[in-house]
């Protein structure tokens, strides 16, 4: 297997791809912005903020990846990157990070300039897996998640 098919395999698995865990689409389906905003401490995250980060690290490393100038993001700390700086709707949420999900497989199935990139889009693909478990485990709390769509 070449670099490239293994960052494919690893970028359809956190896209649309149910294997050793699960994709983000299936992490999210039938989820409600309701359901999506529901903190369970004062320190952590909600799923809809999880995806807001989601958005925003993929989208930097993706016009990163395509030589794009960023767009101004003014964020001086991490923390900020879970805001919903762009006042995105829930659906248009979920939309924008499926998008970018598409656009990273479609950029390195047609990169020719993979060598440089390589182990950043594998840490990227291993960033969003983690907050896809985050995801699955905070629907679990709240008694949100179907054991039928895997990780029981």
């Amino acid at each position: 297997m070449t670099p490239k098919e293994l960052l494919l395999l690893q970028l359809k698995a956190i896209h649309d791809t149910d294997g050793w865990f699960v994709s983000f689409q299936t992490a999210v389906k039938d989820l409600t912005e309701e359901d999506a905003s529901k903190i369970s401490m004062d320190e952590t995250n909600s799923i809809r903020e999880i995806i807001n980060h989601l958005i925003y690290y993929n989208e930097k490393h993706l016009n990163r990846f395509k030589q794009m100038e960023d767009k101004d993001h003014p964020l001086q700390t991490i923390k900020e990157t879970f805001h919903n700086n762009e006042n995105h709707s829930w659906d248009a949420a979920l939309l924008k990070i499926d998008s970018l999900y598409s656009e990273w497989e479609s950029v390195v199935k047609e990169s020719i300039h993979l060598h440089d990139w390589e182990e950043t889009i594998a840490h990227i693909a291993m960033h969003n897996a983690y907050h896809i478990g985050q995801i699955v485990h905070i629907r679990k709390q709240f008694h949100l998640w179907n054991d039928g769509r895997g990780i029981n």
